[in-house]
């Protein structure tokens, strides 16, 4: 049937999302750059980060968000579960490589374009939805993330 398929499409899609975090922490630590000193930018992040990576995302928003000398683990990881809680999926992981940009990190423009290529996809998508799971292959990504996040949690 389409097994394959949608095994290739789910892989390529959690590798396309994991790939970007993973881009993007590495060059954030990398320039040693505070890239939300504000807390709007602060906050921003952690819409970012949460709406694409949910759970999957907390240990990265914390990595990034260490680099602030005001750095409160506690207030970051209330801050990521909110976010998560009440997101209404405006912002992705595209605004996380805008605000990197912002503040001085030097990012891949092919990957930035990329990385808004598949926000504008999804922002298209949730709209012709109209919040609902039209997409399942999207929808299949989103529950094989959750599902990575789980393992590692209570598995590893």
């Amino acid at each position: 049937m389409n097994s394959n398929n949608d095994n290739n499409l789910n892989s390529s899609c959690n590798n396309n999302l994991s790939n970007d975090l993973d881009y993007l922490v590495e060059v954030i630590k990398r320039s040693g750059i505070d890239i939300a000193p504000t807390y709007d930018e602060y906050t921003d992040l952690a819409f970012a980060i949460a709406t694409d990576y949910g759970e999957a995302g907390r240990r990265a928003f914390h990595e990034i968000c260490s680099l602030s000398g005001k750095y409160n683990d506690k207030h970051a990881d209330k801050l990521y579960t909110d976010a998560m809680a009440s997101n209404r999926g405006v912002k992705h992981i595209a605004s996380a490589f805008y605000i990197a940009k912002k503040a001085g990190v030097n990012i891949d423009e092919v990957r930035l374009k990329k990385a808004e290529d598949r926000q504008q996809q999804r922002e298209k998508e949730q709209k012709q939805r109209g919040g609902k799971c039209a997409n399942v292959q999207m929808c299949k990504c989103a529950l094989l993330i959750l599902f990575h996040t789980w393992v590692r949690a209570y598995i590893i």
